[in-house]
């Protein structure tokens, strides 16, 4: 079973350059700054929209390994191209679109905890990069929770003071047995 979420627009307001900057090398956005820049915005009280576009798997019943994920028509969407939930399988392809379309090299970060273990100590980040398809392979060989993420952002005029729109993409599921 899917669960899928898209929210409204919410808002933030970044106090500086610096943190800015900071929060885009860590989303993996590092040339929005030299784009905001460009655009001859300030570099204090940025303002953001952002849009979570949100799903996550859930397995009922006995696993069948044909059962698999499928798009939702989210604008921005990671989409397992199997089904995590099979303990056969060790591997799995993850697939970000924007808009339906395939999205290359874009970063994409992992968070896994393990089974048993206690958040935030025993989580792990791991940073991918999508290949030509859109594509990461995660390893499913330790059990726990998984929480993949990407973020998309484009320059807007407004409202008021916003001047970033950004997209979030976010697929979780748990293989804990």
């Amino acid at each position: 079973h899917r669960i899928t979420v898209q929210s409204h627009p919410a808002y933030l307001v970044v106090d500086d350059m610096v943190e800015f900057e900071e929060y885009l090398e860590y989303e993996g956005l590092g040339d929005i700054a030299g784009q905001h820049r460009e655009r001859g915005l300030p570099d204090t009280e940025i303002a953001e929209a952002y849009i979570r576009n949100a799903k996550t798997l859930l397995q009922v019943g006995p696993v069948d390994a044909s059962q698999s994920d499928q798009p939702t028509d989210l604008p921005f969407e990671l989409t397992a191209l199997g089904n995590p939930y099979d303990a056969d399988i060790r591997s799995l392809d993850i697939q970000l679109t924007w808009q339906d379309r395939p999205v290359p090299g874009v970063q994409v970060t992992l968070f896994h905890l393990p089974d048993g273990g206690t958040a935030p100590q025993d989580s792990r980040r791991s940073v991918l990069k999508t290949d030509t398809d859109g594509v990461v392979s995660i390893d499913l060989g330790k059990p726990g929770a998984f929480l993949l993420n990407a973020v998309r952002m484009s320059p807007v005029d407004g409202p008021g003071s916003v001047v970033w729109e950004s997209y979030w993409a976010s697929l979780t599921f748990n293989t804990a047995r």
